[in-house]
């Protein structure tokens, strides 16, 4: 069980509604496969945080949906894209991969994957 700690961070997972596929962005810091995302500034709730941390990561804009699941302070947000895009990736992205949830890219990043089980907690399937 994680402990309670207030939000610091939020991000966005965009899949593709014409491919099933989902955005996921390598860090430059640790080679570990995430989702856009980042810290939540002063005066800024999570979903707005989220929303401006994908366009700034990408380049493009998304409207972050629903509540989100939250682990040890980060609050991820899902959204849809029509179809599968080119990011424009800045300097804390090497990579981007559209890829099934089910076979995400390796090696995916711990919170990433404790944020995709915490689903499997609650009754949900996937788990990677």
């Amino acid at each position: 069980m994680v402990a309670w700690r207030p939000e610091y961070a939020a991000g966005v997972l965009v899949c593709a509604r014409s491919t099933g596929r989902c955005l996921f962005v390598r860090r430059s810091d640790t080679g570990e496969w995430a989702t856009p995302g980042g810290h939540i500034e002063r005066g800024e709730t999570s979903r707005e945080a989220a929303a401006r941390e994908f366009r700034e990561e990408t380049g493009h804009g998304v409207v972050p949906r629903g509540p989100g699941r939250v682990v040890d302070g980060y609050r991820l947000f899902f959204a849809e894209s029509p179809r599968e895009f080119h990011p424009r990736l800045d300097h804390e992205h090497t990579a981007f991969r559209w890829a099934k949830l089910a076979e995400p890219p390796e090696p995916l990043h711990p919170g990433l994957r404790a944020l995709f089980c915490s689903r499997v907690e609650r009754g949900g399937t996937f788990c990677p």
